[in-house]
């Protein structure tokens, strides 16, 4: 959770000043930021959709462990 609110707070300080030295280092770290979140789309199998932090998913895999369908779909949102 912690990293949404980062990411909200740099995407808000780049519409604010999108072409100086800021903006640019905000934009450096919204593609740092991006590759340690894991995007789960809207689905039909879990009702958690968005942005996880690597904990946050490990927390899905633990919730749904038993349910092999689930697990299967969480792999596939690591795949890259």
């Amino acid at each position: 959770m912690k990293n949404i609110l980062v990411l909200a707070f740099i995407i808000q300080q780049i519409t604010l000043n999108p072409f100086d030295n800021g903006g640019i280092l905000c934009l450096i770290l919204i593609l740092i930021l991006i590759k340690l979140l894991i995007y789960i789309p809207e689905n039909k199998i879990i009702p958690e959709k968005g942005y996880f932090s690597k904990n946050d998913f490990v927390n899905l895999l633990r919730k749904y462990c038993k349910n092999s369908n689930v697990v299967y779909f969480l792999a596939d949102m690591l795949e890259e």
